[in-house]
Order: structure tokens, then sequence, then C-alpha cells
């Protein structure tokens, strides 16, 4: 089980708006096609999201990874770092691909 900041605040981020938008964790997990339990888990901080189920989250919440995500520079700097140099390495390998087919 997971207690660092960054899965605690990003659980805590999804639960705010999920109860915003007057959704229960089984109508989330529905929508993602997961357990309820799968929810609760992220948003007490128990396991970190996946970066797929939190594209996923955000689209259903209508938020983003940096909402989400957006820590206390002490806790974060370098994971948000590695996600974003991620993104960045995922968007470059699409786009060799898309002018390989092209």
């Amino acid at each position: 089980m997971s207690t660092n900041g960054i899965d605690i605040a990003t659980g805590a981020a999804v639960r705010a708006r999920r109860t915003a938008m007057g959704l229960t964790q089984q109508d989330l997990a529905d929508r993602l096609g997961l357990r309820q339990s799968a929810v609760a888990k992220w948003e007490r901080g128990d396991v970190p999201m996946r970066v797929r189920d939190a594209v996923a989250v955000c689209g259903i919440l209508g938020t983003t990874l940096g909402d989400l995500w957006d820590e206390p520079a002490d806790t974060a700097d370098r994971y948000q770092e590695g996600v974003r140099r991620g993104m960045e390495l995922c968007i470059e390998a699409i786009q060799k691909q898309q002018r390989g087919i092209q």
C-alpha cells in the first residue's frame, strides 16, 4: 500500500471533484469499467493511479492531470517532471509513428 503525499493529494482531488459533481464512487467506477473498491483505494491514497486511469478520470470529471497532480513543490517536483517528460516521449513516439505511416 502506498501512503505517499502525491497519492493522498491526488485521491483527495479526485474525491473533491467527484463529490462536487454529485457522483458516487460507484458512479465513477462504472464509467471507468472498474470496481468501486479501486476508486476508494485511489481516494484514500492507498494505491497510485495509473496514467491511463488518471486520463480517463480527468475526462469524466472535466479536469486535467495537472489539477489532479498539483502537489506542493517539496513533494512532487521530480515526480511531476518525470510525468511531463514521459508524456513528451509518448507524444514524440506517436509523431514518429505517424510520419512513418504517411
